[in-house]
């Protein structure tokens, strides 16, 4: 949330470092606002929203592959209790969940402009609008694109070529052309800091700072017999091994035909070489980013589940008349396996004081009510700035992204700190000396937060006796500057003041 917070007032990748392309950031930048607020239960009600619509999508996709209710459903809910999806990361204010709708709503768009004639251009636009919005969530998704554009130089077969690259190939082009200008712009603006954030981290100091063998010990995925592995265990286990099943089924009723050629014919048929193609580079891309973590082993997922929708869909009646057993039974797998996992958390909303958005707006309001609210915003140190943003409190640049460029900032040359604004651990300190803070908060990154606390403590600040809060990270613990020694309103954060303050 912190990039989002801070991307009117300070420039995106020069100043705030953020990891993924844009869009996230001003999406966010809708929701959160300067004054106290609950904005990070309105993030997490936007991530709930988009939750909502690509359920929507994913069941309007699959009745228009399928035109089977039976089918539908079972497509829905091996999405919905895929341990990928209803896991932790993609319920965070994070962009795990929001390409992966945006794609669906961009096959779905396709689907549309090759059975309506009147409009496909208009949903042909829609749909490279929606693949490049996906892209602009996250990058990994990129490989959404190629098999859309294939298809629409091969697609509808009713047009001649010439019709079909003024109708379809051309509207397509634009609508991707209009979403991609947020990440155009900063390519463009900003090319060596967008490069670096988005490329390089990754291929760098992120890789250098978990090949520490104090770290390495605690992830998997810095080899690739590793990210196998622990694809493996990813995908073949719980809900996610129904999929395979389907999958292995469907293929075995196609082998198994003694008319090889009206096998083949039936699997060469659009969209099954779509679903294929974006099955295999959704696992490809899944071996891309080092060290492995469960989130980017999401994208085949929902595209292995539409291939199954697809071959189902293919099948003579008579194949489809075997295969109902098999339907039902993968079903009922699937809600056996998923629901305790995706039930489990059912009985907070009847509760919203356990919300977590609630808890962090409290604990939000607890640090305000600790500081001395005057002309200016009081400034908090923090590598959780949740928690200052919901109490309208104003935070660093330098640590809008929490931890994950503060964390590698020890790997960078001062030069590199100094140019993308970004600050560590052994020069936080500099950082502070040229704007102090009214607060410093720890409590919930660990070995990262012992900088600040080490700073608080030889300068003075007085901790709140309790604990301020709690979540699954820790507790927060809050040190606050002495009254006597408050900065003065010149010292208020503004943007000539802090954009500069990587350290030298």
């Amino acid at each position: 949330m912190g990039a989002g917070a801070l991307i009117d007032r300070f420039t995106l990748y020069q100043e705030i470092s953020y990891a993924h392309l844009p869009n996230l950031p001003i999406l966010l930048s809708m929701v959160v606002g300067d004054s106290p607020g609950y904005h990070f239960l309105a993030a997490r009600f936007t991530v709930f929203l988009c939750w909502m619509a690509l359920l929507w999508a994913f069941g309007a996709l699959s009745w228009r592959l399928s035109k089977s209710l039976p089918i539908t459903t079972l497509a829905i809910l091996l999405l919905l209790t895929n341990p990928l999806f209803i896991g932790r990361a993609p319920m965070l204010v994070a962009s795990h969940i929001f390409p992966v709708c945006l794609a669906t709503f961009g096959f779905l768009f396709f689907v549309l402009a090759m059975e309506r004639e009147r409009r496909r251009s208009f949903y042909v636009f829609l749909c490279g609008a929606s693949l490049s919005l996906a892209v602009g969530f996250k990058a990994n998704y990129v490989i959404v694109i190629p098999p859309f554009v294939v298809a629409a130089f091969l697609l509808p077969r009713s047009l001649r070529l010439s019709d079909r690259l003024w109708r379809v190939v051309l509207p397509m082009g634009l609508g991707g052309l209009v979403a991609g200008l947020p990440t155009i712009y900063y390519f463009l603006a900003h090319t060596d800091a967008f490069l670096f954030n988005t490329v390089e981290y990754f291929t760098g100091p992120h890789r250098t700072y978990w090949n520490e063998p104090a770290r390495a010990a605690t992830v998997t995925g810095l080899s690739l017999h590793s990210q196998i592995i622990f694809a493996y265990r990813l995908w073949g286990a719980g809900a996610s091994v129904i999929i395979l099943v389907g999958l292995c089924y469907c293929f075995a009723a196609f082998a198994l035909l003694r008319d090889r050629t009206a096998a083949w014919r039936q699997l060469s048929v659009y969209p099954i070489p779509i679903t294929l193609a974006l099955t295999a580079l959704g696992v490809l891309i899944s071996f891309v980013t080092k060290p492995a973590f469960p989130q980017y082993y999401m994208p085949p997922i929902p595209f292995m589940i539409l291939l199954i929708v697809c071959l189902l869909a293919a099948m003579t009646a008579e194949q489809r008349q075997h295969a109902r057993p098999l339907i039902v039974a993968l079903a009922v797998g699937a809600f056996l396996l998923g629901a305790p996992q995706l039930l489990q958390d059912l009985p907070k909303l009847a509760r919203p004081s356990t919300w977590t958005g609630i808890q962090v707006h409290n604990t939000a309001m607890r640090i305000r009510e600790h500081l001395t609210i005057d002309a200016r915003r009081p400034r908090i140190a923090t590598l959780s700035p949740s928690y200052a943003i919901d109490a309208g409190l104003e935070i660093y640049p330098q640590l809008a992204s929490g931890p994950f460029f503060f964390r590698i900032g020890d790997y960078l040359s001062a030069e590199e700190r100094a140019a993308y604004n970004i600050t560590s651990p052994s020069t936080i300190h500099v950082l502070f000396d040229a704007a102090p803070p009214d607060a410093i908060l720890i409590g919930h990154e660990g070995e990262f937060d012992e900088p600040l606390k080490a700073y608080a403590l030889a300068h003075g600040y007085v901790r709140v006796a309790e604990p301020i809060g709690t979540d699954r990270y820790g507790d927060s613990i809050l040190y606050v500057r002495p009254v006597g020694s408050a900065p003065t309103a010149s010292e208020a954060p503004a943007k000539a003041a802090t954009a500069g303050l990587a350290p030298q």
